[in-house]
């Protein structure tokens, strides 16, 4: 799942995101847009945070196959995507 879909979907805004976080609301945007990745800290702080929903893999591009084929892995193990 995005970042950004997570966090709209959870209440959250990119302020309190940002504080959570320990970064500045510019950081949470630049994520969400993608022109920065979060470090290995960062992306571990999201993926607790958000309960596993938002996980590292999905702030990197993927290629369409491949998206198709973890959500069908996904719905298959019993996990909607």
């Amino acid at each position: 799942m995005r970042l950004a879909d997570w966090r709209i979907g959870s209440g959250r805004t990119q302020d309190m995101l940002a504080s959570e976080l320990r970064v500045d609301a510019a950081t949470i945007h630049r994520w969400e847009r993608g022109t920065r990745t979060p470090g290995r800290d960062h992306l571990q702080a999201i993926f607790l945070l958000s309960e596993g929903q938002v996980e590292p893999n999905d702030f990197y591009d993927m290629p369409a196959w491949r998206r198709i084929l973890a959500h069908a892995i996904q719905t298959m193990c019993g996990r909607a995507a």
